[in-house]
């Protein structure tokens, strides 16, 4: 009866958060990054793992600080954001504007702490010619 209480339980909390239970072989789970689009996040693999655990809040949260920080910040100054749902929490910090051929350009390191792991993430991104306010992920699709 209690088993069955805890597997109702875990079923509920999975539908409330909208997203089905997971049950992944660990090996699966622990594979290393490879250019699989489904594993991508701001333009660099990431492990199935640390993919795997990234809310869509989290990504969202992420790429909204990221795109506010190119734009508008001055070299490396740290901004900060936290997912207030899971208490994942993330460090975004922008390098000084470069130019690839006539386009700018600026690097960045993106670093996650979510559940008991670290992500680190560094790229470049350059600005869109279509939009001043736009910042295109070199990698991202």
């Amino acid at each position: 009866m209690l088993l069955t209480l805890l597997i109702i339980n875990e079923l509920l909390v999975a539908n409330s958060l909208n997203s089905p239970l997971n049950v992944l072989d660990s090996s699966v789970y622990n594979e290393e990054p490879s250019k699989n689009i489904q594993n991508m996040f701001l333009g660099q693999p990431l492990p199935k793992k640390h993919f795997i655990i990234l809310t869509n809040k989290d990504k969202h949260l992420t790429k909204n600080l990221l795109q506010d920080a190119l734009e508008n910040s001055p070299s490396f100054i740290r901004h900060t954001w936290e997912n207030l749902d899971n208490h994942h929490k993330g460090i975004i910090e922008v390098l000084p504007i470069t130019h690839s051929g006539l386009k700018k350009c600026r690097g960045f390191t993106v670093i996650i702490h979510a559940q008991s792991e670290k992500i680190t993430i560094s790229g470049t991104a350059c600005r869109n010619g279509h939009s001043e306010k736009k910042w295109d992920i070199l990698g991202e699709n």
